[in-house]
């Protein structure tokens, strides 16, 4: 007798049912996987159009933000929120955290605005691209000068400037002359005019040390060096004159031809005469007119009418140009010069001659 197929059946029913479930699910897993794929591309489009959207698109407004050493990451999107840089610091946080670039968010001052999309403002603090401020030092300006500009720009305040680059430690430790006398700034003469750019909260020491290095840098090259000792002239003596050329004329070769006086008349131990000296003494920097009897005779050692020889220090920041006039002067027998109303120089060699030349060409 041949066995039932009946539990033969019931098992193949069960399989079939088996089989018929895992599809289901299958299918249903499926189902699932699509919705997850679609609700996910749906956020990152979402979070993309968050972090890619200025607050306010086209606005120009900028706010100085300052990220502070330790900062973590949540407070930084607070106070991005807080200045109305970004619209939400949770999406801030998000991004930051999902780009990886959470812990290297640096310290520092930013220009930052709600023109900006997050991802740019995320960018700007992970590169530590922080504010700068551009400062411009002409050349002939003095240290007081220097530090009022440095102050204008935001950098501190001009005392606390000449505070730092007064500091003679620093100063010997540039490898530069210390003035021997009493001067009124002993950086004088050492802060080399140029452009500089600033990171904006720079320490006034910092300035200070940039300048200082600049003129070892790009003034006091070995060419200068050696061709300002085989005039005799030691680094302070060079800058000092350098400095009242610097003062008296503008083109590169009446500088050496200024120079090329001022150094006959220390060599016969003559006055300089300069004018630019007794100003200085007297706390001006320019002056509309001649000097008078009073500002001639004043007692200050800036007072090159009053006393031979050099001033005891420089009175404002040389320029290369006028470093080199000093380096490498014209030889010359005159003594005296003018500069005319129409810029050209004229020399004389006796004090009759200078007369008959102020007479000629200024009126005097």
């Amino acid at each position: 007798m041949l066995p039932s197929l009946r539990p033969l059946s019931g098992a193949r029913s069960s399989a079939g049912v088996a089989v018929a479930r895992r599809w289901r699910w299958l299918i249903g897993s499926g189902v699932v996987a699509v919705l997850v794929v679609v609700f996910v591309a749906v956020g990152l489009r979402a979070a993309h159009a968050a972090v890619e959207v200025p607050a306010a698109p086209g606005s120009t407004m900028v706010h100085r933000v300052v990220v502070r050493p330790g900062m973590h990451l949540r407070r930084i999107g607070d106070l991005l929120k807080a200045q109305g840089v970004i619209r939400s610091s949770l999406v801030f946080d998000l991004w930051s955290i999902y780009e990886g670039e959470g812990r290297r968010l640096q310290a520092g001052t930013y220009s930052l605005g709600p023109g900006m999309s997050v991802q740019q403002v995320l960018q700007m603090i992970d590169h530590g691209r922080v504010a700068t401020v551009r400062l411009v030092i002409p050349e002939g300006w003095d240290a007081a000068q220097i530090a009022a500009a440095v102050a204008q720009s935001g950098l501190g305040s001009s005392t606390a400037f000449l505070a730092a680059a007064d500091d003679p430690a620093m100063i010997a430790t540039m490898g530069l002359d210390l003035p021997a006398g009493a001067v009124r700034y002993e950086a004088e003469g050492y802060l080399f005019p140029a452009t500089y750019t600033f990171k904006v909260g720079e320490t006034p020491a910092a300035i200070a040390q940039t300048m200082l290095r600049a003129f070892v840098t790009n003034a006091w090259s070995p060419t200068i060096q050696s061709q300002v000792q085989a005039e005799g002239l030691s680094m302070l003596q060079a800058v000092t004159l350098a400095s009242i050329v610097q003062r008296e004329v503008t083109s590169a070769s009446q500088m050496q031809v200024v120079a090329g006086v001022y150094l006959h008349r220390l060599q016969i131990g003559m006055a300089l005469d300069a004018d630019p000296t007794v100003l200085y003494g007297l706390g001006l920097t320019a002056l509309s007119g001649s000097l008078d009897d009073a500002q001639l005779a004043s007692d200050s050692p800036y007072n090159t009418y009053a006393h031979t020889g050099l001033p005891p220090g420089p009175i404002c920041s040389p320029g290369v140009q006028a470093l080199e006039a000093v380096a490498d002067p014209t030889p010359t027998q005159a003594l005296y010069f003018l500069s005319t109303p129409s810029g050209q120089l004229i020399l004389a060699n006796t004090y009759a001659e200078q007369q008959a030349n102020q007479k000629k060409y200024l009126g005097d």
